[in-house]
């Protein structure tokens, strides 16, 4: 059985938002991995990647994954 995925409408600000969440976990996941602190690293990698896509479809389409679940 499929997952569907629940969008939300997201506007640019809020995108800028993702955007800047983004580029604060890529920082700190640099960071940690300057000090080996791999796991913290890689999943701070990981919600910065996270952040970046949702930064991206929330500029390109206006939408983005709703995580209130």
């Amino acid at each position: 059985m499929t997952k569907k995925h629940r969008t939300t409408a997201v506007t640019r600000p809020q995108a800028q938002t993702y955007l800047s969440k983004a580029k604060e976990f890529l920082v700190a996941s640099r960071e940690a991995m300057k000090e080996d602190r791999w796991n913290s690293a890689g999943l701070l990698a990981i919600h910065a990647a996270i952040s970046s896509a949702d930064a991206l479809l929330g500029h390109q389409a206006g939408k983005g994954e709703n995580r209130d679940r």
